[in-house]
């Protein structure tokens, strides 16, 4: 596209030819019913190039938002199921966490420290490769079978066995997953 003038408006710019204008609008209805306009105005230039009128027109994209919203809430559910809202406090341990991911979209990585049933405390990370939701929810679910597992059993060696179980038998192959942990 064509630099823009600092000097011109949106509106100047499309009356000129220079450009189109497209803006996302929160309208009510009378019965107080929320819809969101996609404007677009471009210029109808005549023959000897004098700009004859600008046309606009506007598409109801209220189902398009509420899908984009529904999207993101869902998108932000699975983030946040893939470690602790909090860490727990620990005598004598101090514990701490930064999650951050290379970019906005989500992925495998998660962690997690937690009681066992014995008292002992587990803390492990890992991540499920790949990006996407079927990647994130794996994930919580590997976060979601230790916390269970965790409760009944407390040897690092068989909640590592018995989470490879739970994987083969809920969940098709063709994943790899890294879990680390330590008491």
């Amino acid at each position: 596209g064509l630099p823009l003038p600092e000097d011109e408006t949106p509106g100047e710019l499309v009356r000129s030819g220079l450009a189109e204008s497209s803006e996302a609008v929160l309208s009510y209805e009378k019965d107080g019913t929320q819809r969101w306009l996609r404007t677009r105005a471009s210029a109808v230039h005549s023959e000897s190039e004098d700009l004859s009128m600008i046309m606009t027109v506007s598409e109801d994209i209220t189902s398009q938002r509420e899908r984009e919203e529904e999207f993101e809430s869902l998108r932000n559910a699975l983030k946040e199921s893939v470690h602790p809202s909090t860490l727990p406090l620990i005598d004598g341990v101090d514990v701490g966490a930064i999650f951050r991911p290379h970019d906005d979209s989500i992925g495998g990585d998660f962690y997690d420290v937690l009681e066992t049933r014995d008292g002992e405390w587990l803390f492990f990370m890992g991540d499920v490769a790949g990006r996407g939701a079927e990647v994130s929810a794996l994930a919580a679910f590997c976060r979601a079978t230790l916390r269970a597992l965790a409760l009944h059993q407390s040897s690092l060696s068989l909640l590592s066995q018995e989470l490879n179980q739970s994987l083969l038998h809920y969940h098709s192959e063709g994943h790899f997953i890294t879990v680390a942990r330590s008491e």
